[in-house]
């Protein structure tokens, strides 16, 4: 039997599972597996999705910028009218570099037409984002 105890240290509710009796309180029946799950004891895992501006036919970028979500894999979903650049893979593993606080992600794409895209990158968590891009005619540089 487990007693859950609740505490809260700079606006962070941190909960904590421990065995005991206090002040005469009756000991609560509460598996440890049923304690919540909090910043301070998983950091919540984030995702952004930034895209380049683009022309038709011509590769442009895509990234994802992830934090906390290693030993995942991120996968990038393209809409009708967009595909991957040759030997350009819709999924890719995320790790985190050691100086940093988060993971860069990025795709080369190609758009068929001129109008506006939204692409989305989900994680294996189903952690998601979208961005969308406008495919100019002409590009940025006529």
């Amino acid at each position: 039997m487990r007693l859950l105890l609740s505490l809260i240290i700079c606006g962070m509710v941190i909960a904590v599972a421990r065995p005991a009796l206090i002040f005469g309180i009756e000991q609560a029946n509460v598996p440890a597996s049923d304690a919540p799950e909090t910043l301070a004891t998983k950091p919540k895992c984030r995702i952004r999705v930034f895209v380049a501006p683009a022309a038709p036919r011509k590769p442009f970028s895509v990234a994802a910028y992830v934090q906390n979500g290693d030993e995942q894999n991120c996968t990038l979903k393209l809409p009708a009218g967009v595909t991957f650049d040759k030997d350009e893979r819709s999924s890719k593993a995320v790790r985190t570099p050691a100086n940093k606080g988060y993971a860069v992600l990025a795709w080369r794409v190609i758009a068929e037409k001129a109008g506006a895209y939204t692409l989305e990158a989900v994680l294996d968590n189903g952690t998601r984002d979208k961005a969308t891009t406008n495919v100019l005619e002409q590009g940025i540089f006529p």
